[in-house]
């Protein structure tokens, strides 16, 4: 198990984070320093009276440690559509630690592991990317621009073609009015579900990069994938991974 994935998901599905979604979209601003572990969740809920009980149970017993800790919900966004068939989550939150020795004080508390076995029971996938920064980091979402997320498992037999694929199609990312974002690259990988549509649990099965675009609008994503170049490049993705990924996302 790796500690530094331990307590990063705290109060996402709180009363006071349920009120906040019914506003109007807000930008997003995220700003983090050299040696900061930031946590991109992918959680589907368990909404039965059972995963309730479980998520108000972990919330009550977490928030409380974690928060002291210097553990920090940055925000969320919303989740579009997906293109796994299995895995329909609605939100990505995101979250932070100032450093991964503050990550490891929790997870060295005694009570933690009871506090952590409800995962299993309050989601039905709980899926946590995270990674201690090597350098600084802002990262903004803005209402009105469109997100997307591409997440690959790169093949190790050609260990390059994807990131060939990823360098050759940023002429046809910019033509489409996108823009890389941010690349988290090799995150530890954590992950929790009891019903069939949770993505493998293993810890090996940590991706290989997730990698970030902005779009100008709705349409951009699409337009991109309708371009000669995408189209030029697009078998680099089918030889350069094993799996691939990808979800739409807006404020």
């Amino acid at each position: 198990m790796n500690l530094l994935l331990s307590a990063t998901l705290i109060n996402l599905f709180s009363p006071a984070h349920a009120e906040n979604s019914e506003k109007a979209a807000e930008a997003l601003h995220m700003s983090f320093a050299k040696g900061q572990v930031f946590s991109v969740i992918i959680p589907v809920a368990n909404n039965t009276p059972d995963g309730k009980a479980a998520r108000k149970r972990y919330f009550d017993a977490s928030f409380p440690l974690a928060s002291q800790l210097g553990l920090k919900r940055e925000g969320q966004i919303k989740i579009k559509g997906s293109s796994a068939k299995n895995f329909k989550p609605k939100v990505m939150a995101f979250y932070s630690w100032p450093n991964q020795a503050s990550e490891n004080q929790l997870s060295a508390r005694p009570e933690w592991p009871e506090i952590k076995s409800l995962r299993p029971k309050a989601w039905d996938a709980l899926n946590i990317y995270s990674k201690e920064l090597e350098k600084d980091l802002i990262l903004n979402f803005t209402p009105g621009k469109h997100y997307s997320l591409a997440m690959a498992w790169v093949n190790e037999k050609n260990p390059n073609d994807y990131y060939q694929y990823l360098n050759n199609i940023k002429p046809a990312v910019k033509a489409a009015g996108g823009r890389f974002i941010y690349k988290m690259n090799a995150p530890a990988y954590e992950a929790h579900g009891i019903h069939k549509k949770a993505p493998n649990n293993s810890q090996s099965a940590a991706p290989s990069q997730l990698t970030f675009v902005e779009w100008d609008n709705e349409n951009g994503l699409k337009a991109f994938r309708a371009s000669e170049h995408y189209k030029q490049n697009a078998h680099l993705i089918r030889s350069g991974t094993h799996q691939f990924r990808f979800f739409r996302m807006s404020l």
